[in-house]
């Protein structure tokens, strides 16, 4: 099933597929966010969407990637999942 989702959100996850496509990214990218990589990619599927928090920090971390910056290695202090 799809999530329904708006333009915005669809927009930035096909930024953050593409961004996490490279080997290991989308490992990277669940230990930034603290998640399991199966709900990284649930999210990237759009079988399910992410809460406004981890979707801010998916935007930070997909500015970090295409800007060719390493995204630190994690913003968290808790567990989102």
């Amino acid at each position: 099933m799809t999530i329904r989702a708006g333009v915005n959100l669809k927009s930035l996850l096909a930024r953050v597929n593409q961004a996490a496509s490279a080997h290991g990214k989308k490992t990277e990218l669940a230990k930034f966010l603290r998640v399991r990589l199966v709900t990284v990619s649930q999210w990237l599927s759009l079988d399910r969407a992410p809460n406004g928090e981890i979707t801010l920090l998916m935007q930070k971390w997909v500015i970090a990637q295409e800007n060719n910056k390493n995204a630190p290695s994690s913003p968290l202090k808790k567990s989102y999942n």
